[in-house]
């Protein structure tokens, strides 16, 4: 009876050694939180819209997006774009 007890006590203790750690935190997201919001497009959008007459309210729409809530890769790409709009519409 001690031998069948302490069998199934090991095996158990076995097995569970196999088991993943339970996670105490969520993992960290791979995706940027900007695009879950849908936020990006309407900024690209406004930015390849953009005339000389509606340069200055465009860009004071999309700043404090672009200053606040984007990444630095979106960030400098979207000044290199309103740089070169700026400079082809003078």
């Amino acid at each position: 009876m001690k031998l069948s007890g302490i069998i199934v006590a090991s095996s158990i203790a076995a097995s569970s050694a196999f088991v993943p750690a339970p996670r105490q935190q969520p993992a960290p997201s791979t995706e940027l939180n900007v695009a879950t919001k849908g936020k990006i497009g309407p900024v690209r959008r406004a930015i390849s819209s953009v005339t000389k007459d509606n340069f200055s309210a465009t860009l004071t729409e999309i700043e404090p997006f672009l200053l606040e809530d984007t990444g630095i890769t979106f960030y400098k790409k979207s000044m290199r774009r309103l740089g070169m709009k700026a400079r082809v519409l003078g």
